[in-house]
C-alpha cells in the first residue's frame, strides 16, 4: 500500500527522481566506460553518489515541489560537488 506522501503529487516527483537515480546506478559501469574515453572516468561513480544522496533524503524533503527541488539541489551539490 502506498503511503500518503507517495499518492500526493510530490510522491510522483519522489518516485520519478528515485527511478532516475536507480537507472543511473544500474548504468554505472557503462557511464564510467564512456567517460573514460572522453574524460576522467568518474561519471559513473559520481552519478551513483548522487543517486544514493537522493535516496537518503527524508520524507519531509518531499513535502512540496519547492522543498523537494531545494533538497535535491543541496543533496546533489554535497554528493557530487566538483564533478565536471
Amino acid at each position: 500500500m502506498l503511503e500518503a506522501a507517495e499518492r500526493a503529487p510530490e510522491g510522483g516527483l519522489r518516485a520519478a527522481v528515485l527511478a532516475a537515480g536507480a537507472a543511473l546506478m544500474a548504468q554505472e559501469a557503462a557511464l564510467t566506460a564512456l567517460d573514460a574515453q572522453a574524460g576522467d572516468g568518474y561519471l559513473g561513480a559520481s552519478m551513483r553518489r548522487g543517486a544514493e544522496a537522493l535516496s537518503a533524503l527524508p520524507m519531509a524533503a518531499w513535502s512540496s515541489p519547492e522543498v523537494a527541488l531545494t533538497a535535491i539541489g543541496h543533496a546533489l551539490r554535497r554528493a557530487i560537488a566538483g564533478s565536471s
